[in-house]
């Protein structure tokens, strides 16, 4: 097989079957401790997660919680109404998926 024909076939066959794309489970996250990693969570098919002020203040409580018992430092975060991103580094390679 030629170099890139295989990338070639796989983009061309998950063109024509976007639900299969869409679907299939993503890798599992490499964490390597002590190094920032950058998360992101969104609502279901891109779902409003908050509706009031009262959400980010509870979301907020809960995230420093579950960072302060897991072992992760939050350097930044962002919240939209569909989805979160923050910047975080655990002190163990489970420490993010145990806390989300």
């Amino acid at each position: 097989m030629q170099k890139g024909v295989r990338h070639d076939i796989c983009a061309r066959f998950f063109a024509t079957c976007p639900t299969i794309a869409s679907t299939m489970a993503r890798l599992p996250r490499y964490v390597i401790p002590g190094q920032p990693q950058h998360i992101i969570q969104r609502g279901n098919n891109r779902q409003a997660i908050f509706g009031t002020d009262a959400d980010y203040c509870f979301f907020r409580g809960a995230l420093v919680e579950a960072a302060t018992r897991q072992g992760w430092a939050i350097h930044a975060y962002v919240w939209m109404t569909n989805h979160i991103h923050v910047l975080a580094t655990p002190d163990s390679g489970h420490a993010i998926s145990q806390g989300l």
